[in-house]
C-alpha cells in the first residue's frame, strides 16, 4: 500500500532541460519507451568506456522527509550473467554544479539490472559498505562518497549518469522523480 506517491523532482526529458554534456553516445528523446513522462531520453552508448550524460545547475530538491530520488532506466537487452565485462551504470549526485570534490555515486552492475523498466534508488540513508550482505543496498548495486559527499537536504545542482560496457545497448532514461514511499501490508483469509 502507497503512503505517499513518487512525484517529478527534475523532468530530463523536457526539451528545456538540454543535458550540458554527452560522451561517446547518441541521445533524442523518444516516444518509444514511456513511463511517467510523455518522453523519455533514448541513450545508444558507442564505446566501452566514458558514456556519460550530464545536467547541471538544475536545483533539484527532494523530499525532506526522505531524502530519496528514483530514476527509472529501461535496458532493451538483457545484461548477460557472466560477462567479460559487466555493464555498469554509474550515477553521480553533487550539490555543486561542477562536480567538484564532494559527491556521491551508486553503481548498478549487471547483478541489479534487467531487461525492460530498472528503478534506480538513490537514498541518504544507503549504506557505503559495498556489499549486499550486511548491507541495506541490493545485490549488484553499491554506493561510494567522495569528499563529504553528497548533502541531500541541499539542492542537487550536476546529475550524471555513465554506461561502462555496454557498446550495443539501447537505454531509455525517464525523469528523475522524489520515490513513492510503500507500508507492507499482509493480508490472511477471505
Amino acid at each position: 500500500v502507497l503512503s505517499k506517491y513518487g512525484k517529478t523532482a527534475y523532468d530530463i526529458t523536457l526539451g528545456t532541460a538540454t543535458p550540458a554534456s554527452a560522451t561517446s553516445m547518441t541521445w533524442s528523446r523518444s516516444s518509444e519507451k514511456c513511463r511517467f513522462a510523455t518522453e523519455t531520453i533514448k541513450i545508444q552508448p558507442s564505446a566501452d568506456t566514458v558514456c556519460q550524460i550530464y545536467w547541471n545547475n538544475m536545483g533539484m530538491t527532494c523530499d525532506p522527509d526522505d531524502l530519496l530520488y528514483t530514476v527509472d532506466v529501461w535496458v532493451d537487452t538483457l545484461a548477460p550473467t557472466y560477462p567479460t565485462n559487466t555493464p555498469i551504470i554509474t550515477i553521480t549526485v553533487s550539490n555543486n554544479a561542477a562536480l567538484g570534490s564532494n559527491y556521491d555515486q551508486w553503481t548498478f552492475d549487471n547483478a541489479n539490472m534487467r531487461q525492460g523498466w530498472n528503478t534506480f534508488k538513490l537514498w541518504s540513508g544507503d549504506d557505503l559498505t559495498g556489499g549486499y550482505r550486511d548491507s541495506n543496498m541490493p545485490q549488484g548495486a553499491t554506493r561510494a562518497k567522495t569528499g563529504t559527499g553528497f548533502d541531500f537536504t541541499q539542492p542537487c545542482q550536476y546529475f550524471a549518469i555513465r554506461f561502462s560496457y555496454m557498446n550495443g545497448y539501447t537505454v531509455y532514461v525517464d525523469q528523475i522523480r522524489r520515490g513513492a514511499k510503500a507500508k507492507p501490508k499482509l493480508v490472511i483469509g477471505m
